[in-house]
């Protein structure tokens, strides 16, 4: 599957849906869409406005992941920027699927051992 980092792209820049959509010339609903993952297609000039206005390559956007590969994505929260909890595909965690987030994720996430001290 292709995944779609803009939503990593504008944090790292510090930059808003708002600025985006100005800098691209795409509809605030647009770039919310791409933003979020939910397109199934973009198109070759837009994704290269997206690279213009994020100073960015196409591969800092667009990232191939093997289909049910579930990969640990960071999720980016608020203006700020920063990394404010871990969802893969839409996982949410809760108490029931805690240890999975600790047992499974966090290793991926750091590159190593993780012990969740259970």
């Amino acid at each position: 599957m292709i995944v779609i980092n803009v939503d990593v792209m504008m944090a790292k820049r510090k930059m808003s849906v708002t600025e985006l959509t100005e800098r691209v010339g795409l509809t605030m609903a647009n770039v919310s869409l791409i933003k979020n993952g939910k397109v199934k297609a973009i198109r070759i000039s837009t994704l290269e406005k997206l690279c213009e206005a994020l100073a960015c390559q196409p591969g800092d956007i667009l990232e191939y992941r093997p289909t049910g590969e579930m990969a640990a994505a960071p999720v980016y929260g608020g203006s700020s920027g920063e990394i404010s909890t871990v969802q893969a595909h839409g996982f949410t965690p809760s108490s029931e699927n805690g240890s999975y987030i600790l047992d499974t994720l966090m290793p991926m996430i750091l590159g190593g051992t993780w012990e969740s001290g259970r």
